[in-house]
């Protein structure tokens, strides 16, 4: 069985767990909740949206590596998927990680609408949707944002309780769900209420602009940024709101940086103030 996964952590944690054969992993961290994602050609399966979002989430990497972390991206994923559309074409059953990480959420969609789309919809799939809330050691009650969050000694135990088959009428429907996904081609998604939507790239800034609230006149940019990622669990990453920041406080001037990041590390990593025409201040 192939197992798909769209989260570059979950596939460290996987793989450190044994849990599958290395060749039966294929991980496809497309970010697809970011971006274009209007329909590739059938040479380039991935859509040409895919570079300019790693490049926006790219965003916050020190300067010196981006480019080679935007390629490395484009490669893992075409030969990922490459190899995936192979597999299923020679009959192998898949199993596909998922939840309500907007990414993961997307993944799933994304991958049933492929499979039609190549005449695939009668392969066997199988998932593993990762719920709300699960029971660990010690009666512990953990609440997770991704797959990326699990313990490797938790992987089989959850794929035994989570496991399900999907039906064919549940692949369509995801199916089409994205494909009106497309046709928005918001610049953003998010799942809200239990469903993947379109949403304005604004949608998470309130969220920005409530935590500067908190921040002293002068502060470490990435303690903001830790903060809201740590306060709001909803599966977004650091470099959607390191872009945010730059785009709607420092870009109009609104927080001003002192200071440099040091060489090869990433760009929020600096002090910034807040401006007195900042009217959180």
């Amino acid at each position: 069985m192939l197992e798909v996964l769209f989260s570059q952590s979950f596939n460290g944690c996987m793989r450190y767990a044994s849990y599958a054969k290395q060749e039966d992993i294929c991980c496809l961290p497309l970010c697809l909740s970011v971006g274009d994602i209007r329909p590739g050609n059938t040479e380039d399966l991935i859509g040409p949206g895919r570079k300019q979002a790693f490049s926006q989430l790219l965003f916050s990497a020190p300067e010196t590596e981006r480019e080679r972390y935007l390629q490395d991206s484009l490669t893992q994923s075409r030969t990922s998927l490459a190899a995936l559309v192979e597999s299923v074409r020679d009959g192998k059953p898949v199993r596909v990680w998922s939840s309500d990480n907007p990414d993961e959420a997307c993944g799933l969609a994304w991958l049933m609408e492929l499979f039609f789309r190549l005449g695939l919809e009668k392969t066997e799939v199988s998932l593993v949707a990762l719920p709300c809330f699960d029971l660990g050691k010690n009666g512990v009650v953990i609440q997770y944002n991704g797959w990326g969050q699990v313990e490797p000694e938790d992987i089989e135990r959850m794929a035994m309780i989570y496991t399900r088959s999907l039906p064919l009428g549940e692949k369509r429907a995801l199916a089409m769900l994205w494909k009106q996904l497309q046709a928005e081609n918001a610049p953003l998604r998010a799942v809200v209420s239990g469903r993947i939507a379109s949403v304005p790239e604004t949608f998470y800034d309130s969220l920005i602009m409530q935590e500067l609230e908190r921040q002293p006149e002068e502060f470490a940019e990435a303690q903001l940024i830790g903060t809201v990622l740590g306060r709001y669990p909803l599966g977004f990453g650091d470099g959607w709101i390191a872009l945010r920041i730059e785009k709607i406080l420092v870009a109009p001037g609104l927080l001003v940086p002192i200071t440099k990041p040091k060489p090869g590390d990433s760009i929020y990593r600096r002090i910034v103030r807040k401006q007195a025409n900042n009217i959180l201040s």
